[in-house]
């Protein structure tokens, strides 16, 4: 069958979509005057499609009724105002030499086409001017719109009345097919989800149609499924409500369950309690103990060998501190250790047999003191660091992959970073790193590439940066920019994902950053993240009003990290839940 190069523009029937002769849906003279559409084609039922031929046609192809309809095709033309025209001949069908002739008046601008319907294989239309015994040459056009090119379950003309990508199967990059989306907003499934095909989030309710229709199980075209008068995305949040002050939250598994408690320091009395999830959803007290500390300024967490919960509760005005362990029977105090500095950051490191490690940073006096219990509370020794100007923030990492744990301290003033290796004889052998010169607020460790060195995420007050660690030392990957202004920076792994979340107290926000883990030798842009590919990933969520602490881990049974914010102006906990965040649902906005 010898077909005519002619193919078909897609635009809906009320506009003409400008295209360039680099398109190769367009093979016309884009300069072409266009006349006004076919009077048909202003019924918003009529859903037709747009061809401009070699002559002075404008064709259009129209199918009336639901997309399910197999209604026969019309075929509209612009109206040639002569007064020689007598009429007009079509010629349609598959085959250009056994065409189907149909003959119309002069006045007429449409025809329907007996055997054709919108999901009919391509075929050749033709039309000619008649005048006497002479025909004109033939305006031609070839009909696809029944083909699905990219087999989204949506045929091309049916892309074409929705304005959606005839080549993209998903033309908004929500997660759904065109064909599943057809803008009706009635939720019928995934196979008729109702979504509009050209909107990520129908409903605007912070929630991609995809994700709720597969993860959260909430309709994508209603803003407040449960009708509760809470749009969706913060229903996902938990709340938990504070009953006094609180200094400080952390999370440790203290049964062993594989499941994080909340441990909530009290400001004021010097108690601290101990909040379980239920099986209900809530959040239930299942431990508290005085530690006979009021005013204790925070909370340092860690498992020892066994597995067993180790915490440390400490008070920044005279660096008095109690030092708990459960056996299984609840905490017992097991020493009151006095830090030799006023602690601004205290950490604690009990991974190492029959051992409890204690480091602590003081910015004012720019010291970091180290000390070291059996699992008695007996000291077992002291060592007193210096540190740059403003040391503060300090993580425990094996930083040079020999087993033992390092140290890594931020002095904010200087900036730079102060790093302590373990030695074999248990001392530590200092180092130094300048760092760019700006505000920093906080860091983080990670590892972005495939090496298994740690790499560097430093927060600063427009956004977070990234440094590759290579031969001891850090060096400059990339600068994100935050949405909102940081406060707070926590950075965790997901399987092949890298997270860092970005904590705004001043305006209750999160925004979280994700993804994947690179070759060593391939780079990491900044505007990776505003692509839509699966592995680069942000999101902008709404948490309690002014947070001061931002904390992570696994509340929940899912193995998804879960993301919590202290604020004591709302005297509440939020918690969103890691199975809600779209990045492993392979989704990216």
């Amino acid at each position: 069958m010898r077909l005519l190069a002619w193919l078909l523009l897609f635009t809906a029937c009320t506009s003409v979509e400008e295209h360039t002769r680099d398109n190769p849906l367009d093979f016309w003279n884009p300069n072409a005057e266009v006349p006004p559409p076919a009077e048909a084609c202003a019924n918003p039922a009529a859903c037709s499609s747009l061809v401009r031929t070699t002559d002075s046609f404008q064709l259009r192809f129209a199918a009336f009724g639901p997309y399910d309809d197999q209604d026969e095709l019309t075929v509209q033309w612009n109206r040639l105002d002569h007064p020689a025209i007598d009429a007009y001949l079509l010629q349609y069908g598959p085959d250009d030499n056994d065409l189907i002739e149909l003959e119309v008046s002069a006045d007429s601008t449409s025809a329907v086409l007996p055997g054709m319907t919108r999901r009919s294989p391509p075929f050749l239309v033709q039309i000619q001017v008649v005048s006497g015994a002479q025909h004109s040459r033939p305006s031609s056009a070839i009909y696809t719109y029944g083909l699905d090119y990219d087999a989204d379950g949506s045929i091309n003309l049916e892309e074409s009345n929705l304005g959606t990508d005839p080549l993209k199967e998903d033309s908004d990059g929500d997660g759904l097919l065109d064909g599943q989306e057809r803008n009706t907003g009635v939720y019928n499934g995934l196979h008729d989800a109702g979504t509009d095909p050209l909107t990520p989030d129908t409903d605007k309710d912070g929630l991609p149609d995809h994700f709720e229709a597969t993860v959260t199980g909430t309709d994508p075209t209603k803003q407040d499924t449960d009708g509760d008068g809470i749009i969706d995305v913060q229903d996902l949040i938990a709340t938990v409500a504070l009953d006094s002050p609180t200094a400080d939250l952390e999370l440790l598994d203290l049964d062993t369950d594989g499941t994080a408690e909340l441990l909530l320091l009290s400001a004021e009395t010097g108690w601290f309690k101990a909040l379980s999830l239920q099986d209900d959803g809530n959040f239930s007290k299942i431990m508290e103990f005085d530690l006979a500390l009021p005013e204790a300024t925070g909370l340092a967490t860690a498992l020892d060998n066994a597995g067993k919960p180790v915490v440390l509760a400490w008070r920044e005005a005279d660096g008095q501190a109690v030092l708990l362990r459960d056996e299984g029977e609840g905490f017992d105090a097991v020493a009151r250790p006095f830090v030799p500095i006023r602690p601004d950051h205290v950490a604690l490191n009990a991974g190492v047999s029959g051992r409890i490690t204690l480091a602590a940073t003081s910015a004012a006096e720019a010291l970091l003191t180290v000390l070291e219990f059996d699992l008695e509370g007996k000291e077992l020794g002291r060592q007193l660091l210096p540190l740059e100007q403003g040391g503060r923030s300090l993580h425990w990492l094996d930083l040079d992959l020999d087993t033992r744990r390092d140290l890594l301290v931020l002095n904010e003033q200087t900036p730079s970073l102060s790093i302590f290796y373990l030695q074999a004889d248990g001392t530590y052998r200092g180092s130094g790193q300048a760092l760019a010169k700006k505000p920093y607020l906080g860091f983080g460790l990670t590892t972005v590439d495939a090496d298994r060195l740690p790499d560097l995420v430093l927060l600063d007050e427009r956004g977070f940066s990234i440094s590759r660690h290579e031969h001891g030392l850090f060096s400059a990957l990339l600068e994100v920019h935050s949405s909102v202004r940081p406060t707070a920076l926590e950075v965790l792994r997901d399987g092949e994902h890298r997270l860092v979340a970005v904590l705004s107290g001043t305006e209750s926000t999160l925004e979280l950053f994700a993804f994947t883990v690179m070759p060593t030798d391939t780079p990491l842009a900044a505007e990776d993240f505003s692509s839509v590919e699966a592995d680069r990933y942000r999101e902008l969520l709404r948490v309690n009003n002014g947070p001061e602490l931002l904390r992570t881990g696994f509340v929940d049974d899912d193995q998804k990290p879960d993301f919590l914010t202290l604020s004591n102006r709302s005297r509440s906990v939020s918690i969103l839940f890691g199975k809600y965040l779209r990045y492993h649902a392979d989704q990216a906005f």
